[in-house]
Formats: C-alpha cells, structure tokens, sequence
C-alpha cells in the first residue's frame, strides 16, 4: 500500500543499477529482474513508470497475469503516487460522436503519454499498440503460451520494437519450478 514516503535508495540499494538502466539515458533496452519474493521488484517497476508519467512521459504497458492484478496495481499502487506527483489522469478531447474518457480502469491518460494495463493471457490486450515502456509484472504467473498467437513474451515485447533503442522492457519475477520458469530463461 502506498503511503506517501519518498523512495529512499539506502533501503534497496541493489534498485539502483537497474533503475539507471531503465532511464533515458542508458542504452540498455531490456532489464530482467529474478528476485525473491517481497524484495523490491514491483517497487523498481512503479518507480520506472512514474518517471516515465511526470519526468519523461511515454506511453506504457503494463502487463500482469490477469486483469484484476492489472487494475489492483493500478489503484493501489501508481493512482496515489500520481496524485501525490499532481498527476491528472484526464479524458481524451471529446467529440460528438464519441465521448471516450482517459480515465479507465485498463487504461489512462496523462499530459504527453498513456499506460495501459493489460492482461498476459488476453491476445488482444497484447497486441493493440505500440508502446516505448513495457512493464512485465510477476512472468512466472503467466501462460507461456497463447496458443496459435505464440509465446505471451514475444507478443508483449513486440509492442515496442518500433521505438528502436529507446524502448524499454522491464520484465520482473520471483521464479518458480526451474524448467518451467519464464524469468529464469529471460534471465539467461
């Protein structure tokens, strides 16, 4: 639960390195994260798409094991940070024929950007749009595969390839069964 405290490096100093990584300025692209549970990766994902709504803004994925993890993390976890940052999630211009709002669950919108929070085991969720940052929350819950549509990673992961070298991809687990772990074989 967010409780309004400024992240403070000293208590996770290992954060640091990748969360350099995942600025602008660094030429890595892809960062991977195995970690045990309960030891700061959601935390480096929060922060890398904050910085990315209020410092650098860009249109983001999130992408969890299902739909109510998406819209959880979005409502407990970046809401109050935004609105602590002066963030506004706002609507789209309106028009006549369409009064779509920027304020949803699965998808918001801010000054210069977007985050969309989609599912690893909805094929349409994954491949709708392009996006510079790409958050993968907690592989290891997912499916591998999607059936015919292939592997869940490659169908996120090409949301960003047109962005070229300024995309990036966080993807961030506690791994599981070794042979069967997702994170494990991203992080080799």
């Amino acid at each position: 639960k967010y409780r309004g405290r400024r992240f403070n490096n000293d208590r996770a100093p290992y954060l640091v390195e990748p969360l350099r990584c995942l600025s602008p300025e660094s030429p890595i692209q892809e960062v991977r994260l195995m970690f045990p549970a309960q030891s700061g990766k959601s935390t480096c994902g929060e922060l890398a798409v904050m910085y990315y709504i209020v410092e650098h803004p860009s249109e983001i994925l999130y992408v969890s094991s299902d739909e109510r993890n998406a819209a959880k993390w979005m409502q407990r976890r970046i809401e109050p940070r935004a609105r602590a940052a002066g963030v506004v999630f706002r609507s789209s211009s309106e028009s006549k024929i369409s009064r779509r709002t920027g304020d949803t669950t699965f998808s918001k919108e801010f000054s210069g950007g977007n985050i969309d929070m989609a599912s690893a085991l909805a094929i349409g969720q994954l491949t709708s749009e392009t996006k510079r940052i790409v958050i993968a929350d907690e592989v290891d819950r997912w499916r591998l595969t999607l059936g015919p549509d292939g592997l869940v990673w490659d169908q996120m992961a090409a949301r960003a390839i047109a962005w070229a070298d300024e995309k990036k991809v966080l993807a961030m687990s506690t791994p599981t069964i070794a042979t069967l772990s997702i994170i494990a074989q991203l992080y080799e």
